[in-house]
């Protein structure tokens, strides 16, 4: 009768600690560097799969080639908005899979401001403000105590605010592939 009872606790202990984490984390704050940048964000949650990521970074981007007469590197900086929802966190925690620090895939749309203010070059060029906006896929993985990876790809389009350099403003078809490494924080 004892076992039966220890094992009826057990169950239903296992079961509510499932439920109270069938979700994303309250709140996250993040560093990150990658191969084309560093950021810094905020994680929001909004849902129960779903949180609001908002950002500030630099993206570093490498220019050369027949359209410029130099080769050279600019980081710039940007900010983004990005609702986020976390599809497959349920699936993780049944196949008890870790989940802290909102270790799932995820959909989302990701909407970005790039501005010509603040630059980094070794270069003088004329750089555009930018706007981009982007469905996106990704994997986001908690490693460690607080490190964790992001591998996404988004798609969309982007339109240049050229008329400072009295020239005509443009809008053109982007791909973004992320890789970044990043320290995070939970806040309950």
């Amino acid at each position: 009768m004892k076992k039966l009872k220890v094992l009826i606790f057990l169950f239903l202990s296992i079961n509510l600690l499932a439920q109270e984490k069938q979700n994303v984390e309250n709140q996250l704050f993040a560093l990150q560097t990658g191969i084309l940048g560093v950021w810094v964000n905020y994680e929001k949650k909004i849902a129960e799969n779903t949180t609001i990521k908002s950002e500030f970074g630099y993206y570093t981007s490498i220019f050369g080639g027949d359209n410029h007469d130099k080769t050279g590197f600019i980081m710039k900086p940007s900010l983004t908005i990005e609702p986020r929802f976390y599809y497959n966190i349920k699936n993780r925690i049944e196949k008890n899979r870790n989940t802290k620090g909102n270790s799932a895939n995820y959909l989302s749309i990701l909407a970005s401001y790039r501005m010509n203010e603040f630059v980094i070059s070794n270069h003088d060029i004329n750089i555009y403000n930018s706007f981009s906006i982007m469905p996106s896929w990704g994997i986001h993985r908690t490693f460690g105590k607080n490190f964790h990876y992001e591998l996404g790809t988004a798609f969309g389009y982007t339109y240049y605010f050229r008329e400072k350099y009295n020239l005509e403003n443009i809008s053109n078809f982007s791909i973004l592939l992320n890789l970044r490494i990043g320290l995070h924080f939970l806040n309950k």
